[in-house]
């Protein structure tokens, strides 16, 4: 897949072992973040896990959440959870009803397993949504911006 600049940061180029060397994380690590739904790896027809840039930065996100700022996993979760993704990405609101990332504080719109047609058959790796976490901005100041923009 190619982002909006151009570049193919999405496009599934590294193995699980790679991704491990490249983040300082172990393989085992790896999987766990994907059980838990922090991360979304590509996955082949034999079911082999492979990562992209994006997904490289955003497992150096998650480190840096569980490294320096002292979060753990479900702080993390929590964290994504709170991510506006029906503002974000305008749904109607009674698609938020029957929506698991409208209505858990605990789950991410990626991990949800009840979502509203917006969102039902997309591949949540190409979502803005998804993609903003892998940036690792002040939360804070996310929230302010997007506020800013609602706003107007």
């Amino acid at each position: 897949m190619i982002n909006n600049n151009g570049s193919n940061q999405d496009r599934a180029l590294y193995t699980i072992g790679v991704a491990s060397q490249l983040t300082n994380t172990t393989v085992y690590t790896l999987r766990m973040y994907e059980e838990k739904g922090l991360i979304l790896p590509h996955k082949t027809a034999t079911g082999r896990r492979m990562y992209s840039d994006t997904d490289i930065r955003r497992l150096k996100c998650i480190r840096h959440h569980l490294d320096e700022e002292g979060l753990n996993i479900a702080g993390i979760k929590s964290l994504l959870a709170l991510v506006p993704c029906w503002i974000i990405k305008p749904c109607e609101v009674e698609d938020r009803q029957n929506c698991d990332a409208y209505n858990s504080t605990l789950i991410p719109c990626w991990a949800a397993s009840k979502k509203g047609p917006k969102c039902r058959d997309e591949d949540c790796r190409a979502c803005n949504v998804y993609q903003l976490s892998d940036e690792c901005s002040d939360v804070k100041s996310f929230y302010k911006n997007l506020l800013a923009d609602f706003k107007q």
